[in-house]
């Protein structure tokens, strides 16, 4: 692994993007990065895809999409803790059914 001669600072706040070769300017973080913190997490013109990978971060289980499903995008901000208030904000908002299955 290559490693860079010029050290980074990245503060409270901030992230950076990099792989072994090279790394971007520290940035502020994204909002919907530390929303988690609240117990929410912030959608802000979001795939749908990208949100069900957030929320799996938190939750048990296995979530799946249609493919036409996962493009669709949302903003809002959505409980962690609560599946029930979250496949509900989701099923009335967007133009999605929800299934629940049971192994």
């Amino acid at each position: 692994m290559k490693q860079s001669q010029t050290p980074v600072r990245v503060s409270a706040g901030q992230q950076v993007t990099f792989t072994d070769a090279v790394s971007q300017p520290p940035q502020p973080v994204e909002g919907f990065r530390q929303s988690w913190l609240d117990g929410v997490v912030l959608a802000e013109n979001m795939r749908l895809d990208t949100l069900m990978r957030e929320y799996a971060r938190y939750r048990n289980g296995y979530f799946s999409l249609d493919d036409k499903a996962a493009a669709l995008r949302i903003s809002s901000v959505f409980p962690l803790q609560d599946d029930a208030r979250f496949f509900s904000a989701l099923t009335r908002t967007l133009p999605i059914i929800a299934e629940r299955r049971f192994s």
